[in-house]
């Protein structure tokens, strides 16, 4: 991916381009190197009290035996200020990045009571303005009524030697005026607003037009409160390049919208990192080519490359690497504004991934049994190994989207109690309806003697939730056959009586969730299903853990196993959010996590993307 053909190396031509880039660095250098501001790293109060009020409803990670923890959390009592519980549910559908702007721009707390908030303020978040101050008056409440002044005033000296550590750290004048240069934009003011008590890892940009501002927030850069990782440079170039990017791309929502089915490829790996919808994973895209164009002009050609692969590979931003290409041939080769070369990039873009084909691109059809001629519902269907998948609505019908599938790749229609079917794509009519043969499952009867012998019930499973969480607003109507789940450890052999799972946030009005359970097969993977029927259960507005009975399949259990659980269809709510957020368990061995994108695509295990979510089993042993 990242090879250079010698065949076309030109010395005589390489330093011709290598001078033509030097000379347009320069000419950008007069325009605002003048103008390149210092960076202002210095503390907010708010801040803090948002992290501290985070931090005493979900604890981070960080040695409780630090000084630093010591003193966040030399007063329990306040985790259980009443209006700690009210913010945690009032704040359930809201990410971290909105309340961090809304607490960055408020007036310090506390608050006198009936204060007037600007209407700026308030509508700087797309969430309900009531909810948003309810929110403001249950922080003022807390302000008042926890400890948080002590904890303030006793990390004084811990802010100042993490200013210091800071300071002799931080990012060179020389990146911003790289920054600036890059993007043809400045600021008359640059700050850095680091935390003791947000988790760390997370930074946030925030752009203040009226002050010509551009901000970021950051927590400890690692666990236990250090900043000094070599991160604190790439965070800077990419917090501070939301503020130069945003805007720009934006300008471009055409082009964008009209590209938006290419977001399906690696719409779960976005979601999981927070980013929900197309629109803001193309302003990361753009963000994060920064992250490889920036070190590149300071000549770290290692960091550039080495920021491009992780991107990539590790982080599934997978048209980054064409962006870059694009954006250093207009930018930087053709002088354009940033402005014309993202216009220009995004319109090759679209050229580039959405070109005319003479393959269909998407199929529909309807498939049915048969035998009985009724439609398959919920089935699913997709390309093995690909995350191209799909299932089947409740009247048979599907549709699915080929455009990223290779003519030589195979369609896969399955279904419980089915015999799987498979077709060549290239041969395939835009529309095709599919019938599958009924197959008898051929699982064991277990028979139950009438011995006199007590039996016990007891739990297999992450039983305990924590306040941790990740999912999705603004979810579809139905599912992609997106699987999550772990695996149960047999300790004794049972009978499977119950499934159990834990949602931390439920506002759609209801959700239909299908349960597979899987032996474990040679690789340490989800094999075959030990299910002779589809489970489904359904659950309610609000309903936190969602409970499925079994006794009826009449599952002995004597082995290791994995239960997942996927999400079939949705019934949104039109006065909420519609959100559905997992709760990560606790109470369990580590590892055993699995994560399959959608119909037939590979499992991924043991990684940040499948987390461990609260699920259990409660099962009869004799």
């Amino acid at each position: 991916m990242f090879s250079v053909d010698m065949e076309d190396y030109n010395p005589l031509l390489w330093r011709k381009n290598e001078m033509k880039k030097a000379l347009v660095l320069l000419a950008m250098f007069y325009c605002f190197g003048a103008n390149a501001q210092s960076i202002d790293i210095q503390f907010n109060k708010n801040i803090e009290l948002l992290g501290y009020i985070i931090e005493m409803g979900e604890p981070s990670e960080n040695d409780p035996n630090h000084p630093i923890s010591i003193a966040i959390h030399q007063f329990p009592e306040d985790k259980n200020n009443p209006a700690l519980t009210k913010l945690f549910e009032l704040g359930e559908t809201i990410d971290y990045s909105t309340l961090v702007q809304l607490m960055y721009r408020l007036p310090e707390f506390p608050h006198e009571e009936g204060m007037e908030y600007s209407s700026e303020i308030l509508s700087s978040t797309a969430y309900d303005l009531l909810l948003i101050r309810s929110i403001i008056e249950q922080v003022n409440q807390f302000s008042k009524s926890a400890h948080f002044e002590e904890v303030w005033k006793n990390l004084d000296s811990a802010r100042s030697a993490t200013l210091q550590q800071l300071d002799e750290h931080k990012p060179s004048q020389k990146l911003i005026g790289e920054l600036e240069h890059f993007y043809g934009q400045s600021y008359s003011q640059y700050e850095i607003v680091p935390s003791l008590t947000l988790w760390s890892g997370p930074g946030f940009g925030i752009r203040s037009q009226e002050e010509n501002k551009a901000t970021f927030v950051l927590g400890p850069l690692e666990k236990d409160y250090d900043f000094t990782s070599d991160l604190f440079t790439s965070l800077t170039i990419h917090e501070f390049g939301h503020s130069f990017v945003n805007h720009i791309v934006e300008e471009n929502n055409d082009i964008i919208s009209k590209t938006s089915e290419l977001f399906e490829e690696i719409e779960a790996s976005m979601r999981q990192q927070g980013y929900s919808n197309w629109s803001t994973c193309v302003i990361e895209h753009f963000v994060r080519a920064g992250e490889v164009i920036i070190p590149e002009l300071m000549g770290d050609n290692a960091t550039s490359q080495s920021n491009l692969q992780y991107h990539v590979i590790e982080k599934d931003f997978i048209y980054l690497e064409y962006l870059v290409d694009r954006l250093k041939e207009y930018r930087l080769d053709q002088k354009l504004s940033y402005s014309e070369a993202v216009s220009r990039t995004l319109k090759d873009f679209q050229n580039h991934f959405q070109p005319e084909k003479d393959q269909v691109e998407t199929i529909r059809g309807v498939l049915r049994s048969v035998d009985s001629e009724e439609p398959i519902p919920f089935a699913p269907i997709g390309i093995p190994g690909k995350h191209l998948g799909t299932i089947s609505k409740p009247d048979g019908s599907y549709e699915i989207n080929l455009s990223k599938a290779s003519p030589n790749d195979s369609l896969v229609f399955s279904s419980l109690g089915y015999k799987r079917k498979a077709f060549l794509i290239s041969e395939l009519p835009a529309y095709f309806d599919v019938s599958l043969e009924e197959e008898a499952t051929l699982l064991s009867e277990i028979v139950v003697t009438a011995k006199k012998e007590k039996s016990r019930d007891e739990k297999f499973g992450r039983t305990k939730p924590s306040k941790r969480t990740r999912g999705q607003n603004g979810l579809k109507e139905f599912g992609f056959g997106g699987e999550q789940g772990i695996r149960i450890n047999a300790l004794n052999p049972y009978f499977l009586e119950e499934v159990s799972f834990h949602m931390r946030f439920n506002t759609v009005d209801s959700a239909l969730f299908r349960l597979n359970i899987y032996e474990i097969n040679e690789d340490g993977l989800p094999g075959k299903s030990l299910l002779k029927q589809n489970l489904f259960v359904k659950s309610e507005k609000g309903q936190n853990w969602i409970r499925k009975q079994l006794e009826e399949e009449r599952l002995f259990i004597n082995q290791d196993i994995i239960i997942t659980y996927e999400v079939v269809r949705v019934w949104f709510n039109p006065r909420s959010t519609n959100a559905l957020y997992l709760t990560f368990g606790k109470g369990y061995p580590e590892g055993g996590v699995y994560l399959r994108r959608s119909s037939m695509d590979d499992w991924i295990t043991d990684t940040p993307e499948a987390f461990p979510i609260t699920l259990y089993v409660k099962g009869k042993v004799y």
